[in-house]
């Protein structure tokens, strides 16, 4: 606790180069044991982390998302905790549009967070965070489009959420609320369809993905709104 205390001090006050060596022994400690974990969060060094999320260098950067990751599996205390700092979400969402290995530490770190259900409106009303991580899906790290996936997953109990996926020419949770959801939320995304201005490449895949089976089913509809 005594070498946390001085790390932590160090970590605002130092240069970079001594920054980036406290991360280093603070990332060591927090893979050693769980109680660490705990300790850091008792001193409160969440926000003095999230902090570094600002600096130019990547190696910091990619250090403390490393570090938060780790924070994040621990508990949904420290989930909610991480999400509640000022601007937390929106600098962890930056980091997804830098290089492959940042953004790949960054939609690592939405995944734990977006897994605690009282994160998800922070993560998902996050300014860019969907349009982000429609486009890391056709990322050549498996391993990252494969956490995009199961974040949007994550993402997806909100019909905003899904609205605003169908609006980045993403689909599949609109096309599964069309198909399965009440009759409010089937309304409400064939009205979105009909709002947007797709493409060709989009209806393509729209029809390719059973979007005219949903839609002729829905105008045998008995409500005339609906039709």
């Amino acid at each position: 606790m005594i070498v946390l205390a001085s790390l932590k001090s160090r970590l605002s006050s130092g240069g970079q180069d001594e920054v980036r060596v406290c991360l280093k022994q603070l990332l060591d400690l927090c893979e050693q044991r769980e109680t660490h974990l705990k300790w850091l969060i008792l001193e409160d060094y969440i926000p003095t982390l999230i902090e570094l999320l600002c600096v130019k260098d990547p190696s910091i950067r990619n250090q403390t998302l490393q570090i938060l990751c780790l924070l994040a599996k621990y508990n949904d205390d420290a989930k909610e905790i991480i999400a509640k700092v000022e601007n937390a979400i929106k600098y962890i969402v930056r980091s997804l549009g830098k290089q492959i290995g940042e953004g790949k530490l960054a939609v690592a770190l939405l995944l734990e967070l977006s897994k605690c259900e009282s994160v998800r409106d922070y993560v998902g009303d996050a300014q860019g965070c969907i349009l982000l991580l429609v486009t890391m899906l056709t990322s050549d790290d498996h391993q990252a489009a494969t956490d995009a996936n199961n974040v949007l997953d994550n993402l997806a109990f909100s019909d905003d959420n899904v609205v605003l996926m169908a609006n980045n020419n993403y689909f599949k949770y609109l096309l599964r609320r069309l198909s399965t959801g009440p009759d409010h939320v089937q309304m409400a995304m064939a009205k979105t369809l009909w709002e947007m201005e797709l493409t060709n490449h989009n209806k393509s895949s729209l029809v390719e993905d059973g979007v005219l089976d949903l839609l002729l089913l829905l105008v045998s509809h008995d409500d005339v709104e609906m039709k």
